[in-house]
């Protein structure tokens, strides 16, 4: 068995790639519901309360789903790819993989693939389910601002597994790695995206993306935060390789 179909076996017959869309999915489905009833739901919760809201507009079921499920499922999404990627956490795994690389791209190249193919499937999902509870619920939306956000936000969920992979050489424990990982994502760039003159550059400005198109007319702001995604996540898959390959088991 090649590690290539090993490594989609373990994602899609495993809890991994369920939990993972699953997370999207829900998400996908309660942000439009979320935007339309809101206020109605505030009411009943707080019946002394008087809730004065403007009427939800068709940007507020995307921007619900991205608001509400881009955090969870960045946090699920690094917990799948840590136990997948923590090559070293299991010594026997390790010793498979060591024995059966025939170069340093082998032991990072076709987990980073599964994990990163798993995600956009199950992101994509949730996206579509989004849209047609948009549509359904408040109205329709912009075919191509929809898909545009989709793919900035593709490409920063690809980023965010290049940073779990790297951290995964830096550690040598799942838990750890989920804590570093979840530190640079969670913590650093928006922290970083403080800063103005830095913010356009930031992989993070691409998770909102997907909400902001829908209602910014700016959309060729995004390409500075996408050419600094796609060259770190090179350069991290890079670094990850190399690391491992000189790791000892």
């Amino acid at each position: 068995m090649t590690p290539w179909r090993l490594e989609w076996l373990r994602m899609t017959r495993s809890a991994r790639g369920i939990t993972l869309i699953a997370v999207y999915a829900f998400f996908g489905l309660a942000g439009p519901l979320l935007a339309k009833y809101m206020a109605q739901i505030v009411k009943l919760s707080s019946s002394d309360v008087t809730i004065i809201a403007p009427p939800p507009e068709p940007a507020d079921g995307i921007e619900n789903f991205i608001s509400q499920g881009s955090q969870t499922g960045l946090i699920v999404l690094a917990v799948v790819a840590a136990g997948v990627l923590s090559l070293d956490a299991h010594r026997g795994l390790a010793i498979f993989y060591r024995t059966r690389a025939t170069g340093w791209f082998t032991l990072v190249w076709p987990r980073f693939v599964a994990v990163s193919l798993t995600a956009l499937i199950a992101y994509f999902l949730g996206t579509a389910a989004a849209w047609f509870e948009t549509t359904v619920v408040l109205a329709p939306l912009p075919t191509a601002r929809v898909l545009l956000g989709a793919l900035l936000g593709a490409v920063f969920l690809v980023f965010a597994v290049a940073v779990v992979t790297a951290a995964a050489t830096v550690s040598r424990t799942t838990l750890a790695t989920v804590g570093i990982s979840l530190g640079v994502l969670l913590l650093v760039l928006p922290v970083s995206a403080t800063v103005p003159v830095l913010r356009p550059w930031l992989p993070s400005s691409l998770l909102t993306a997907p909400a902001a198109v829908l209602t910014d007319a700016g959309i060729a702001g995004y390409g500075r935060a996408v050419a600094v995604s796609l060259a770190a996540t090179v350069a991290l898959l890079s670094i990850a390789a190399y690391r491992t390959s000189k790791r000892e088991v």
